[in-house]
């Protein structure tokens, strides 16, 4: 299956078309700097996992004792906040590079409220 991106002023024009999912022969298909904005975003995603559990792991669910668990608990917060602007810039590098027909990139898109 041969990928075609979608440029960005198609998508601001049209919205997002038919979503597509993410499969081996698309992969092959991208160009490397299309793969690269890919694996940077998972990247993201996977260090905003550790951020948030990290911070669970750490005392969230229960009362600070002193400002170290204070300070602890918002670092992550704040760390967390870093990283999901980080992950918005990326989305938009990913839409810049037309990948914007990939369903893993419109679902989140949709969950950082990212327009076309």
């Amino acid at each position: 299956m041969k990928f075609e991106g979608v440029s960005r002023k198609v998508l601001k024009k049209k919205g997002f078309p038919q979503p597509v999912s993410l499969s081996k022969e698309l992969m092959e298909n991208m160009t490397l700097e299309q793969k690269k904005v890919l694996f940077e975003l998972y990247d993201l995603r996977e260090e905003l996992k550790g951020v948030k559990e990290g911070v669970i792991s750490q005392g969230a669910v229960t009362l600070c004792e002193d400002d170290d668990d204070l300070r602890v608990i918002t670092m992550g917060d704040e760390k967390g906040l870093n990283i999901q602007a980080k992950i918005r810039g990326k989305l938009q590098e990913t839409l810049d590079r037309g990948l914007g027909s990939l369903k893993i990139i419109q679902d989140m898109c949709a969950t950082y409220n990212i327009e076309p």
